[in-house]
């Protein structure tokens, strides 16, 4: 029996990075099949897991296949799929967790049903049973609506336009313990300024050191003024103004609003759709440094010229961050980023505080982004991508790295890893999805080990049966990727 040796010592402080080359494309865009189809699209939610990519949004079409605001592309076999009958309203986010060994997707948005359930506007679609359920039964007030999804440890944070989740009152926020499954709301959000804006709203939030940050329609949080944005502090359990800050909740056109919001190190970068904020001429993006109390813009922000473009607004809507690479992917609406030509979508590079473009971007506006570590995921209102005008309606995937790299990291800030026979044991220090495969030196795949959400703890798999020779064995959580080589034996 062929028996498999680690080349690395056991607890080596640290191990190669390796992604293996491939040739250099014309263009790094990629289509997802034939994309996405309804009259009016628009894309909220994407959520790589794996070799399976999960979409929300507006749509009834994907690929050739009828679906309802929510489908699976499969990298493997390149297809599109239901999630059964999908729900019967807008998906606005998707957020896997883990349940009693079940991976579970999370999806709020504004919908009455989800499959056969009657289901107001939260949902759990189980990725084992294939069976839609109710995450949340009782969903009141407002526009019973959740906008989007945060997670934090063992806290899941539900932002939207609603009064109680479950008969616990929850005014725009909620918090749900995934270990005690208790609801618990965080505040009461008003909008109390322009009545024909409409009622009060979180749209995102984001957590930096002990203190969270809320952004969304809202002019007062407990009683306090705290305009477009809210501090709450984890100790105090107060919720507070945030100083400095000039948004404006408005109906009228001088509306100074957040869309997109996330921390990086002590600061929180934002982006919306405003042009000053104050004295800074923000152009859709700002740096709040937390500490210092401070705001600032990023990079001269994204922006067009409104005097000659026929689109007369600029907006920042979605922001990705690569913590890996120290990159801040921008997804809008605009055609510059700081001095250079940017069609909706740019990076700003934070190691050498500059903008790049991903080609010739995409010719219409950017709703969402997210990425996997290999590729970058595109969605929005647009129908074509890149210097090729790849046709992608409406989702785009677009290649990350595509050279050779060779890095030592601490292999313990992913991972450690211990082989004995066929067994493998490996532990992983933060919950994420974990993706374990085995490639050949050729680079190609030869199997694919575990694919699922872990949470934080140490797992075990077997390795399959191989024939005689040099395998590398890659372990992908998203954000950092971990090559070992493995030598099997005769």
């Amino acid at each position: 029996m062929a028996t498999i040796r680690n080349i690395i010592a056991l607890f080596s402080i640290t191990a190669l990075v390796v992604v293996l080359a491939t040739a250099q494309p014309t263009t790094r865009w990629q289509a997802l099949g034939s994309g996405l189809y309804s009259p009016v699209p628009l894309i909220y939610s994407i959520v790589p897991m794996g070799e399976n990519l999960y979409v929300g949004g507006i749509f009834t079409r994907a690929g050739g296949m009828n679906t309802s605001m929510i489908a699976r592309w499969n990298w493997t076999d390149r297809r599109w799929y239901a999630l059964g009958a999908g729900v019967d309203g807008n998906v606005h986010a998707i957020l896997p967790i883990v349940r009693d060994g079940d991976t579970l997707l999370v999806v709020g948005g504004l919908f009455e049903n989800a499959g056969n359930n009657p289901c107001q506007s939260l949902a759990a679609w189980n990725t084992r049973t294939q069976e839609w359920e109710c995450f949340a039964s009782n969903i009141s007030g407002g526009l019973q609506g959740v906008f989007n999804l945060y997670r934090d440890g063992d806290d899941l944070y539900v932002c939207g336009s609603f009064d109680s989740i479950e008969n616990v009152a929850a005014s725009g926020l909620a918090k749900y313990n995934l270990q005690t499954r208790k609801w618990q709301g965080l505040g009461r959000f008003e909008q109390l300024d322009d009545s024909l804006f409409g009622g009060a709203s979180v749209d995102a939030v984001a957590k930096v050191g002990e203190s969270l940050y809320a952004i969304g329609a809202f002019t007062h949080v407990d009683g306090k003024r705290a305009v477009g944005i809210a501090r709450y502090d984890s100790q105090s359990q107060q919720w507070d103004s945030v100083p400095g800050a000039h948004f404006k909740v408005s109906s009228a056109d001088d509306a100074v609003l957040a869309n997109a919001i996330v921390g990086v190190g002590d600061s929180l970068i934002i982006g919306g759709q405003f042009d000053r904020f104050g004295q800074i001429e923000a152009r859709g993006l700002l740096i709040y440094d937390t500490r210092r109390q401070q705001w600032s813009t990023l990079g001269g922000g994204v922006w067009r010229d409104t005097a000659t473009s026929q689109v007369k607004y600029y907006a920042v809507f979605s922001m990705n961050l690569d913590k890996q690479r120290r990159r801040l992917y921008v997804g809008g609406s605009f055609d510059q980023a700081g001095t250079i030509p940017a069609r909706n979508i740019a990076v700003y590079d934070f190691d050498q505080n500059k903008w790049d473009t991903l080609e010739s971007g995409v010719n219409g506006r950017v709703t969402t982004l997210s990425n996997d570590g290999h590729r970058l995921y595109v969605g929005g209102g647009f129908t074509n991508a890149g210097a090729a005008n790849v046709r992608v309606n409406y989702i785009a995937s677009w290649i990350i790295d595509t050279t050779t790299t060779s890095v030592a990291l601490p292999i313990e800030e992913t991972a450690t890893f211990v082989t004995s026979g066929h067994t493998i044991r490996y532990s992983i220090e933060t919950p994420s999805t974990v993706r374990l495969s085995l490639f050949d030196l050729g680079g190609r795949q030869v199997a694919i080990i575990c694919d699922r959400w872990h949470q934080a703890g140490t797992y075990s798999a077997q390795l399959p049966e191989l024939p005689p020779g040099m395998y590398f064995l890659r372990l992908n959580n998203g954000e950092r990727i971990i090559t070992l080589p493995l030598l099997v034996q005769p």
